[in-house]
């Protein structure tokens, strides 16, 4: 401000700096559902930065195992990164539970943990039985065979075929998913 004595008085001036938002999504999956003892699963991790400021210090931890997955990885803004961790099944399920820590904006952010990802170990459980209501048939006489089957595992299977005395016979399905159960008699003379 001028004054009319031609004096110059100046008003302080605060310009508040803008804090950039801070946004990582973090995305984790696994190839598989179900493996079995020695196969391996991978599990791959997608960091983006979907906010204003850029990210630095990234450190990816798996909270089930201790293991330290990634460290020290920066994100511009608009950025992303991806990476793959590799685990053999052993005789358990597999599970990953991830922690990432970062920074932003010269501060440490809170910490984001994800739900954990579990891999089952595959289970082959399935249980057949056959039941006749006439074990010492006569000549001429009808016997009916009656199968149960049930799989009581985690694993699925397909092109079910059934015989009885080498004869193939209908059967309700040609899959036996987790859970499912099927009886079906037959009657055949002898």
């Amino acid at each position: 401000l001028k004054y009319s004595d031609g004096s110059v008085k100046a008003s302080p001036v605060v310009i508040n700096k803008k804090e950039l938002s801070v946004k990582l999504d973090v995305g984790v999956k696994a190839d598989k559902t179900i493996a079995d003892a020695g196969d391996t699963v991978t599990f791959t991790f997608n960091l983006e930065n979907n906010g204003e400021a850029d990210i630095t210090g990234i450190k990816v931890v798996d909270t089930v195992s201790g293991k330290t997955l990634k460290d020290k990885i920066d994100l511009a803004r608009g950025k992303s990164y991806s990476f793959t961790h590799k685990v053999t099944m052993t005789t358990g399920d597999i599970t990953v539970k991830p922690r990432i820590t970062y920074s932003a904006n010269g501060a440490e952010q809170p910490a984001i943990t994800k739900d954990p990802v579990v891999v089952k170990l595959s289970v082959r459980d399935v249980k057949m039985s056959v039941t006749v209501d006439n074990s010492r048939p006569r000549p001429g006489e009808e016997v009916t065979f009656t199968l149960s089957l049930a799989n009581n595992g985690n694993v699925s299977y397909s092109k079910l075929k059934v015989s009885i005395a080498g004869e193939p016979v209908e059967f309700p399905s040609s899959s036996l998913k987790p859970g499912d159960s099927y009886t079906q008699t037959y009657k055949r003379s002898f």
